[in-house]
């Protein structure tokens, strides 16, 4: 049999041949890489005329190895998306001003906990209703002529177990006597369930406690998402993506004005904020949310301190029209729009610490007097967080209600 004289190498592969790695080579760097470049060379001539004409839009939020979120401690700048307020993030992180961890003699300090309703990046800080409780609680004549001193350690987008986090890590260094939580139940039960939550995806997930054998377990999980690190730690140094960020703030924000113009649009999850809950996550959200509150209650009491709840108004509550009011609730197939407050209100009766329910009394100035609590000109009167006549009633409510019912039960 005659062998064969033709060899793998007679046979050319086109793969292997240096002209075919070459024009892979120019294929990968026309595809890839040249596109890439382009997209980061514009990046850093944003950057520099953006740094050069001295634009920016501060970004306040941060990581946090504790609580998933915090506020960049020392940052300030004007806070414009809703309403129009100079923010000042003091050194620990909070928008206050600074205050000395030994507290001064002859003073009635009071730790405030809470969400955005707390922070008010809405609203001038002398306008909010914690730094108005200062102004006027020092009347009551329990305090005896004492300086009240408010300490504000609310940080937008909180649930309790943040709140309750955050006690333990800043809030009883302090030694506050007494520890006031701003409850906000339209998403608050949302925010202490992991199943629930309604956190954006964009948005650095949180810390949760879950019932485990009676007992609350922390989850930590959120620390795994070190996408979400990187774009918080990234959008700090970088004011081509703060721009990028506000261009997403903005698109949200005529979608949402977009979304008020449908029937659809009200309070989330009617069938867990205004009528009891009937499914099993909300009956779960309610029940941690009660240890939550407990749990701070207990801690609080422990440091020598008072505990009281408050609930925040939701916009909804505290609309100037009763048609209005009426409507959304034959929409949402509901009849008690304070459902929620009640319900707050009977786990405080139940364990023992005062809840001042705000909406109610809100609700009765609001259509009395035909003015909206919620809302800015710059978003949609009646939505939204409080306005500066909110906070203002509100903190006269807090005001009465907290020398009424706490300090007469002072030690």
């Amino acid at each position: 049999m005659m062998a064969s004289n033709l060899e793998a190498a007679d046979f050319p592969q086109s793969g292997n041949t240096p002209s075919a790695k070459k024009s892979l080579l120019r294929n990968v760097v026309n595809w890839i890489f040249l596109p890439l470049g382009g997209v980061l060379l514009s990046l850093l001539l944003a950057e520099g005329m953006l740094r050069v004409a001295g634009i920016s839009f501060p970004v306040f939020d941060i990581y946090d190895d504790v609580r998933g979120v915090a506020l960049m401690p020392g940052l300030e700048g004007w806070y414009k998306n809703e309403g129009n307020a100079y923010l000042k993030i003091n050194s620990l992180g909070y928008r206050d001003s600074e205050h000395d961890i030994a507290k001064p003699p002859g003073t009635y300090r009071i730790a405030v906990l809470g969400d955005s309703f707390a922070e008010a990046r809405q609203v001038a800080q002398e306008n909010t209703f914690w730094s108005l409780m200062g102004r006027d609680l020092g009347k009551c004549p329990e305090l005896k002529g004492k300086r009240v001193e408010m300490l504000n350690f609310g940080i937008g987008g909180y649930g309790t177990a943040q709140e309750l986090l955050t006690l333990r890590k800043d809030a009883l260094r302090f030694s506050p006597d007494l520890v006031l939580l701003a409850f906000y139940p339209e998403n608050d039960f949302q925010d202490n369930s992991k199943e629930l939550s309604a956190k954006e995806g964009w948005r650095m997930p949180a810390p949760y406690f879950v019932r485990s054998n009676e007992k609350l377990i922390l989850d930590n999980s959120f620390r795994q998402a070190r996408g979400h690190r990187f774009m918080y730690q990234a959008v700090q140094h970088s004011r081509a993506l703060q721009l990028v960020n506000e261009a997403r703030r903005h698109w949200q924000g005529r979608k949402m004005a977009a979304l008020r113009k449908t029937e659809n649009v009200g309070p989330i999850a009617a069938a867990g904020i205004f009528a009891p809950p009937t499914e099993p996550d909300w009956q779960e959200s309610w029940k941690t949310t009660e240890e939550l509150l407990e749990t701070i209650h207990r801690e609080a009491r422990a440091s020598g301190a008072q505990f009281e709840v408050a609930t925040i108004s939701m916009p909804v509550q505290v609309y100037p029209d009763p048609a209005k009011r009426q409507t959304v609730e034959r929409r949402l197939g509901v009849t008690d729009l304070f459902y929620a407050d009640r319900g707050i209100a009977a786990i405080g009766r139940q364990h023992d610490f005062p809840v001042i329910n705000l909406a109610e009394r809100l609700q009765q100035l609001a259509t009395e007097q035909r003015i909206f609590l919620h809302g800015f000109a710059n978003t949609a009167l009646g939505e939204g967080h409080l306005n500066e006549a909110g906070h203002r009633y509100t903190a006269e409510i807090l005001v009465a209600q907290t020398c009424a019912q706490v300090l007469t039960q002072a030690p």
